[in-house]
């Protein structure tokens, strides 16, 4: 009756009902559900985290509710949890370039240069055009460069190896990194690919 109730448009009688529902049996899913689909049209708080969470262990997890837990946590001012749903919302979402781009923006705001170089390696890696990411990723590798020379260095080689010298944006972030980094070679290598 809840997911009728929320077809209909009832939603505070659909979130009841579902509650009701899983109080009386907490193995069924589908009230479980109910209240992730509710969860998603609210704003994020405590209650919607915690309704995406108990879903995550009853349902398949879809893109849309690792988003939503991931905006939710970023809202409850918990970063690390954040980032960690924002992997998973692209890892069932390879080519999402929102989705990249979210990523990108949370490594390079959290800070930590182990977890900025790897999101800049997967990223990297995968077999789609990144060309709409040069603006996040070229502050994600300057970021890394403030943190660690020698890897901001490596992945702005990678960066240009997989990128090209096509974005003005990237050519810049792998001159400052190269500057930054005291590695002439990069910018070499930067000036022959131009």
């Amino acid at each position: 009756s809840a997911e009728a109730l929320l077809s209909a448009g009832d939603v505070d009688e659909a979130r009841s009902v579902a509650e009701q529902a899983s109080r009386a049996d907490p193995s069924q899913a589908r009230p479980v559900a109910v209240l992730a689909t509710i969860a998603l049209a609210r704003a994020p708080d405590r209650s919607v985290a915690d309704a995406l969470e108990r879903a995550m262990g009853f349902i398949v997890p879809r893109a849309a509710l690792c988003e939503a837990l991931a905006d939710a946590h970023d809202a409850l001012g918990d970063p690390s949890l954040a980032l960690v749903w924002t992997q998973r919302w692209l890892a069932l979402r390879p080519g999402d370039v929102r989705a990249a781009r979210t990523l990108l923006g949370r490594v390079t705001e959290a800070g930590d240069g182990q977890r900025i170089g790897d999101a800049l390696s997967w990223l990297l890696s995968q077999p789609q055009p990144l060309s709409d990411l040069a603006s996040p990723l070229s502050a994600a590798l300057l970021r890394l460069a403030e943190i660690d020379p020698a890897r901001g260095t490596a992945m702005a080689r990678r960066a240009l190896d997989v990128l090209g010298p096509r974005s003005e944006e990237l050519r810049e972030t792998v001159l400052a990194v190269a500057d930054s980094g005291d590695e002439p070679g990069l910018a070499l290598a930067l000036l022959e690919r131009t």
